[in-house]
């Protein structure tokens, strides 16, 4: 349990203190990594910064609905 509980707070830390979002650098090739699964989907739009580090620039999740389950993926 205090692995989880350790975890938990670094993770907590990473996204309260540190800037989450930064803005692109638009002459830099961006990243899109997508996931999806059967009740949710999720996107990281991100650009890899001093070759690196990575900077993420938009974060997307959502839980699908009863009838989006249905679509195919």
């Amino acid at each position: 349990m205090d692995e989880c509980n350790k975890a938990f707070n670094n993770l907590k830390d990473a996204l309260t203190f540190d800037p989450v979002l930064e803005y692109a650098e638009t002459w830099k090739q961006l990243i899109l990594d997508t996931v999806a699964s059967h009740g949710s989907i999720g996107a990281v739009l991100s650009q890899k910064i001093d070759g690196h580090q990575i900077a993420c620039h938009r974060l997307f999740s959502k839980c699908l609905s009863r009838p989006e389950r249905n679509y195919l993926l």
